[in-house]
């Protein structure tokens, strides 16, 4: 009886110290990653520079570097759609 008793409270204790599975339902949802323009208030200003260039060595101050994507031309509707 006793032992019977010992293993229910040890079987207890150890499921009490198990964490919770991650990702359940009760967990609250992140809000999505904010985008950053850099245009906006708060930033530094920068000059955007175009596409495929990059400054000269001997320039000084904060530049906006890389491509800007086109949209895809599989991703824009056809007349057929």
């Amino acid at each position: 009886m006793y032992r019977f008793l010992s293993i229910l409270v040890i079987t207890g204790l150890a499921i009490a110290q198990t964490p919770a599975p991650r990702g359940g339902s009760g967990r609250a949802q992140r809000p999505p990653v904010p985008t950053r323009d850099p245009h906006t208030g708060g930033y530094v200003q920068a000059t955007e520079l175009p596409d495929g260039t990059v400054p000269s060595p001997k320039a000084d101050g904060n530049f906006i570097i890389g491509p800007t994507h086109p949209a895809a031309p599989e991703f824009t509707p056809g007349p057929d759609v």
